[in-house]
């Protein structure tokens, strides 16, 4: 359920947001998008470690060309 929140992004526009809580009971299947360094465990947190990787690092665009991509509208 995505609802306008009442806080204002730097945009000014309301910033969209979940609010459908998530429990360990839910079967929502969520994707994450994050670092290898983040889902190696890199900053301390293990619990993306083992889990199942979509693109790999080799197989992804990098950040730079999906930047540019978006400011050019390609």
């Amino acid at each position: 359920m995505l609802e306008d929140s009442k806080e204002l992004g730097p945009d000014k526009k309301p910033i969209l947001v979940d609010k459908e809580e998530i429990f360990g009971t839910s079967n929502r299947e969520l994707v994450l998008v994050a670092t290898e360094y983040v889902a190696e465990g890199g900053d301390g947190y293990n619990c993306l470690t083992n889990k199942k990787v979509l693109i790999s690092t080799e197989g992804g665009q990098i950040q730079s060309s999906i930047v540019r991509q978006n400011l050019l509208g390609e």
